[in-house]
């Protein structure tokens, strides 16, 4: 891990409230940099409440570039078919693929290409 000297205008660790997804990548984020940190969290204690992340690609090289990465990989589940539904009426918004329609050939440019989009 290669860190970055501590930033002299800080007199103390910079606080970081909410132990969530964000706070928690804020934190290590920040530690990486060679900043100190302190969460704090209103939950006794940290775990699963029930609900399904997804991490793109993006934010999976971020957490590659934290160290996390391989150790989340390794946790993850396989998602073979997923829905996107919209928070404010439920609607439909994207449609994962559907795990018996899977083919080995590649698709053509013009199938890859995005139908859809999300507002």
């Amino acid at each position: 891990m290669v860190t970055q000297p501590r930033a002299r205008y800080l007199d103390g660790p910079v606080a970081i409230i909410g132990a969530g997804i964000g706070g928690l990548t804020a934190a290590l984020s920040l530690q990486h940099s060679g900043v100190p940190v302190r969460v704090f969290e209103q939950a006794r204690a940290l775990r699963e409440i029930g609900a399904g992340v997804t991490i793109t690609p993006n934010a999976m090289n971020v957490l590659d570039f934290l160290g996390i990465g391989p150790a989340l990989a390794e946790q993850a589940g396989k998602t073979p078919r997923y829905f996107v539904r919209s928070a404010a009426d439920g609607r439909e918004l994207e449609r994962g693929p559907d795990p018996c329609s899977r083919t080995t050939r590649s698709p053509s440019p013009s199938e890859s290409s995005p139908t859809s989009t999300m507002t």
